[in-house]
């Protein structure tokens, strides 16, 4: 009489995760968890930035660089404009984009956007983690459209609003999926800055 013994399987051995990106794979949710909605995975992304000393200090030096590039304005015959420029009309521009928010009452500016470096500096945060970044531009004068400030929108609070055909014909502010109410931007009042866009 014989007895088939059949052979001994091996158990697989379990692989290591290794590599770069092997404790966020392990560890963080998949992206797929965050992102129903571009601006819920905006949301998360500036989570990350503050959750993250990795993400926040490689931010950290390219807003830094960004914020503090020197720039300047010129009027139509190459002169410098700057605090001593003697044409007043042109003081207004330079005004508004190196202290965005001066005509503002001290307690209606926004903190950590006020001046043109920290403006900057949250906008290409916001670009590098989120992808996106926006201003305001408040108050418009009607006939050139000159704001009296700018001011700085998260951008996972911004929605935007499509023609049937896919035109972008504005934006809106705080949308309530379940209310359906928003404050309605118009394009003159809003720059969108995109890092890819």
């Amino acid at each position: 009489m014989s007895i088939a013994i059949p052979a001994r399987v091996q158990p697989a051995v379990a692989k290591a995760f290794i590599g770069p990106g092997a404790a966020a794979m392990q560890t963080q949710p998949m992206l797929s968890s965050v992102a129903q909605s571009p601006q819920k995975f905006m949301r998360a992304a500036a989570g990350y930035w503050r959750s993250d000393p990795w993400i926040r200090a490689a931010e950290r030096v390219i807003s830094g660089k960004f914020s503090t590039v020197e720039w300047h304005l010129e009027d139509g015959s190459d002169t410098e404009i700057d605090d001593e420029y003697p044409d007043a009309r042109y003081l207004v521009p330079w005004k508004l984009l190196e202290q965005p928010q001066f005509a503002l009452a001290p307690e209606d500016r926004q903190v950590n956007a006020s001046t043109r470096r920290e403006l900057w500096a949250v906008t290409s945060r916001h670009m590098g983690a989120c992808g996106s970044a926006f201003w305001y531009l408040d108050q418009l004068e009607p006939a050139a459209k000159t704001p009296l400030a700018i001011l700085y929108i998260a951008p996972w609070r911004m929605w935007p609003s499509f023609t049937k055909t896919g035109n972008l014909t504005g934006w809106v502010l705080d949308w309530d999926e379940n209310a359906r109410t928003g404050t309605p931007l118009s394009l003159d009042q809003v720059i969108q800055f995109n890092l890819e866009p």
